[in-house]
Parts: structure tokens; sequence; C-alpha cells
């Protein structure tokens, strides 16, 4: 490309982004399907779902699915514009598609996300990312979906970003993208170290309140389109997926799903299974909750400041399989 060309293209594009920053904003939305055929990745066409858009101010972003009985619940990040300090929030979906008023299910002094929501031996439990506290706390439901209380500090001045918790025969397994431990009693809470985006640390435990310990071999790898959790662990064709962000370029821009061949105290084997990204208007996708039938993918766009002009939002997004690409 001629360099006054290549010159222009980027003074075009300054230009658009000026005027985006200056008439709207970059907001987080989700969309939730249900009952999806068990050996599909991405829901085929004509597959019913419902998207959940914030008001213009807020944001809902990281969706996890979790159901009881006959409804799904989604639990996810509300976040202000103007004031940004996340809650986590939660909706319910009947069978016939019916939704209940977004509720507070979780706030405290700092910002809390990635609410992973999951039931074992009988309990639901809950663990948000409170990376700007400096912790990991894991929560259990008093009175699930709505009450809960803290049970146990997993780990302690740690700088982690989205930690995620999976479970197989060798134990508990915890992998997060981040600082790991901090090593002293303040924790930094800038948003721009690169270790929160290009990291993979895995701890590991034999039981899900106590023990954890950090892989010797920590961060496993610095790689910002494989590192960053982007939703639980699930099984597809008898094997495990493990979703990350890809955060090449700009935070969140796709997601991977990445098949988990081995995971161990020596390291993490994985190929490259799919890719979701935006499409048309849509900037990125940073979320692949899947439980069973059930899936939760969140999505960006720039919405008008005023919401006049386009207070329709339609999503596009574009899926990919990969041949078995080593990790």
């Amino acid at each position: 490309m001629p360099l006054a060309a290549a010159r222009g293209g980027n003074l075009g594009r300054a230009l658009r982004h000026m005027a985006h920053r200056l008439t709207a904003h970059d907001q987080w939305a989700f969309r939730v399907y249900q009952n999806l055929v068990p050996d599909h990745l991405w829901p085929t066409a004509g597959s019913q779902f419902i998207d959940f858009v914030p008001p213009i101010d807020k944001i809902w972003a990281d969706p996890f699915v979790a159901r009881d009985g006959d409804l799904l619940w989604v639990f996810f990040e509300e976040d202000s514009i103007k004031s940004p300090k996340g809650c986590i929030v939660c909706v319910s979906i009947d069978a016939s598609g019916h939704c209940s008023e977004p509720v507070v299910v979780l706030e405290d002094s700092s910002h809390l996300s990635y609410p992973q929501v999951f039931k074992c031996d009988g309990k639901w439990y809950m663990l948000p990312e409170s990376g700007a506290r400096g912790d990991l706390v894991l929560y259990r439901a008093r009175k699930f979906p709505f009450e809960w209380e803290p049970v146990a500090d997993l780990l302690q001045q740690v700088r982690l970003a989205d930690a995620t918790l999976h479970r197989n025969h060798a134990g508990w397994w915890l992998t997060a993208s981040g600082v790991g431990q901090s090593g002293g009693s303040v924790c930094d809470e800038s948003p721009y170290d690169m270790r929160l985006y290009d990291t993979l640390h895995v701890y590991h435990s034999s039981a899900l309140t106590s023990g954890w310990q950090p892989m010797s071999l920590n961060p496993l790898r610095v790689d910002a389109a494989t590192s960053r959790p982007a939703g639980p662990w699930f099984q597809w064709q008898g094997q495990w997926i493990r979703p990350v962000q890809d955060c090449r370029g700009r935070y969140g821009r796709a997601v991977h799903l990445l098949a988990v061949e081995s995971i161990s105290m020596q390291g993490i084997n994985e190929r490259l299974l799919a890719t979701l990204g935006g499409g048309g208007r849509t900037n990125c996708v940073h979320t692949y909750s899947r439980v069973g039938g059930d899936l939760a993918i969140d999505w960006n766009v720039w919405r008008f400041r005023s919401d006049l002009f386009r207070s329709r939002v339609d999503p596009a997004f574009e899926f990919h399989r990969h041949d078995a690409v080593k990790i």
C-alpha cells in the first residue's frame, strides 16, 4: 500500500474514533440461547434467543448460566458508564422465554465481575472476580439465587482476572490471567497492566475451599490470544473445552474455544477448536458461557449517547471452526 494511502487510512480511522467518542460509547450486552443441540458448538440458523440490552448508561457483561428446575438463571456484571464499579445481577428465563426483572444479588465496596456460578455436592457456589480488592473469595448460596455468603478465601494478595474453576479426577483447577501473587498487602489496581490480558496462571487443590497452590511454572503462558478465561469449561464430544479471550489489539476482541488435551502440575496442553468474533457493527465478544444446552455470550457495540438515532441493536457474529492447531 502506498505510504500516503496508509496515512490517509489511519487518519480516517482516528477521525471516526474521535467522532464516536463525542457522540457514543461502546456498550456491552448479552444474548442467551436455550435447548441447543449438544453436538453443536454454535446455534444453527433459526435458533431462538433473547438479547439483554441495558439502559444507555449501563453495561451488562460476563453472563453465566445456571439451570435450577424449570428456570434458567443468568448471572452477570452490571456496571455504570459514569462511575464504573460492577455488581452482580441476575435474571430468570422460563421455558416460554419470559424473563424476570434484573435483581442485584451481590455487591461490594470494590468492583465485582465475572460471576462463575456452579453447583457442587448439592450446593450452589459463586466465584466472582474481585481482583481490584486483591483476593479471591468463594461464595455459597444461603438462598439461591438471591442470598450469598462468603465461605472461603481461596487466594489472598493476588491480582487475577476472570478466575475460573474446573474439577476433574485430579481435583480442582483454577485458571486466571494476571499478576499472581502481588507480594504485598497493596495490590496494583491498574487496568492497563498487560499481565491481566496476556498471562495464564494455574492453581491446584484437592479441595474446593482450601489448599490452593500455584504451579511452579506460573505464568504458564504469555500470549494475549489464549490466556485470559472467557467462561466456564464445558464438555463437548467427550472432551473438555476452555473458552479464552483474544485480547490482541483490544480487550476481549474475540473468544477462542480450546480443547484441553491434558492438565497437570507439569502444565496444560490445548489445541484451537473454534473462534467466535463480532461481525458488522458488533465490535467484539468476550464471554462464552455454556452449560449443557444453555449458552450465553456477550457482545460490544457502539451506541449513541442519546439513544435516539439507534434504539434497536442487532448484533452480528462470526463463528469459525479450525483444524487441530496446537497451542
